[in-house]
């Protein structure tokens, strides 16, 4: 009797946040629960949240999600799927496998909401099991993450990706990158790319940084980890197509599109 009268209260808690029109559409009752909805093509996925939920429960909510769909869509290396966050339109990410070490699987979720994004990035020994939460700032878009090495040491490297459209965080299309460096089996933040634009020549293994502020720009090569000025221009224009080479490609051309 107990489990009966248990599901008939989650039932009426579920209806009430259901769109009566459209009953395959979950929609939030901003009084009674906040609602964390994914829906693909083979199933459905519903937590109900407590009013007014604190980061670490979200965050808790996020983390099984992930897990969920890291196990059930474990053949796949990449996936999405539509979002329904507290009442907005998102997206959640991931990308899986052995993408930064050969010997290793990790994952990288991006729960995508309303211009905002958290990622969290799992390891895999034997279950999947968060290693990093990740919050970064800017216009962030729905696939605002890229993996590349980064710093030329032979392993990939994660970079966050973000806009900002005016003001001295002012970056291009593609937006500054915050490079989060994996050593010793971790991702250590690297943020003094943050709100820069970014350039990269794997190549000669260089990094291009512009700041359009000031209109000064610098090319970069890494020791010990951190980025040692080699060159470096002062601009007296703002205008992009302005900007003397290598600065003009490494920062603005296509290829940016590629890490």
């Amino acid at each position: 009797m107990k489990w009966m009268v248990f599901y008939v209260v989650i039932a009426l808690i579920h209806t009430s946040c259901i769109d009566k029109t459209n009953p395959k559409i979950v929609l939030p009752a901003a009084k009674a629960c906040d609602i964390v909805f994914v829906n693909d093509s083979s199933d459905h996925y519903v937590e109900l949240l407590p009013p007014n939920a604190d980061s670490a429960t979200v965050s808790q909510v996020y983390i099984n999600l992930a897990i969920e769909k890291l196990n059930h869509y474990h053949h796949k290396k990449i996936y999405d799927s539509s979002l329904l966050i507290k009442g907005f339109d998102g997206k959640m990410r991931f990308v899986s496998g052995n993408i930064f070490k050969k010997n290793k699987a990790h994952a990288v979720v991006q729960f995508y909401e309303a211009g905002t994004s958290t990622f969290f990035v799992f390891e895999n020994d034997t279950r999947w099991k968060p290693m990093n939460i990740i919050t970064e700032y800017g216009l962030i878009k729905d696939s605002a993450f890229r993996i590349f090495d980064y710093n030329f040491d032979g392993v990939n490297d994660l970079a966050i990706i973000s806009n900002s459209s005016a003001g001295r965080y002012m970056a291009a299309n593609e937006g500054s990158r915050t490079l989060y460096l994996y050593l010793n089996d971790g991702l250590i933040k690297y943020d003094k790319t943050y709100a820069k634009d970014f350039g990269l020549d794997s190549i000669n293994k260089i990094i291009y940084l512009g700041d359009r502020y000031d209109n000064s720009f610098g090319a970069y090569k890494w020791k010990n980890n951190n980025l040692i000025l080699i060159k470096s221009l002062q601009s007296k224009n703002i205008d992009i197509d302005s900007i003397p080479e290598p600065w003009q490609t490494m920062l603005y051309g296509e290829q940016n599109r590629n890490f």
